[in-house]
């Protein structure tokens, strides 16, 4: 008999793993098109498996990469919730329209919808990761045009 917590390690250990690639050092040609492994992670397991990774783990998710990155507490946190909410949205949403035979699942769907719900939380996250240096009243360094 399987374990119910038995994939839970699993899920733990690429959150894990995709933390120390969000400290990790890039090099200076690599480090602009470093994603946030963290957010894909989660964003991977909300959809393969939505029945135990949700809101409350992309929110303790958030607060721990708060904690590793140093950024403002609670940002992340605020960032990954909406696109947990986003991306299990869109396994019952989307998931009968690719694939037909799994449309039992859900009485309606409707892929625009849902698309639009992913554009907005995508906007969003953006938003939070900007907004405390969009308000911040702490003085920003003079960086000189060359």
């Amino acid at each position: 008999m399987m374990n119910s917590y038995s994939g839970f390690g699993r899920i733990m250990l690429t959150i894990v793993m995709a933390m120390c690639l969000r400290i990790a050092p890039w090099p200076g040609f690599l480090s602009g098109i470093n994603p946030d492994w963290v957010l894909l992670v989660l964003i991977y397991w909300t959809i393969a498996v939505p029945e135990r990774i949700g809101i409350f783990h992309a929110w303790t998710v958030g607060l721990l990469t708060d904690v590793l990155t140093g950024r403002v507490f609670g940002q992340y946190a605020l960032a990954f919730a909406p696109i947990s909410i986003t991306s299990t949205g869109l396994v019952y949403f989307l998931l009968p329209a690719v694939f037909p035979n799994t449309a039992f699942l859900v009485k309606k769907h409707s892929t625009p919808r849902s698309t639009a719900y992913f554009f907005l939380a995508a906007c969003f996250y953006r938003y939070a990761m900007l907004a405390p240096d969009l308000y911040s009243t702490a003085p920003r360094p003079f960086v000189a045009s060359q």
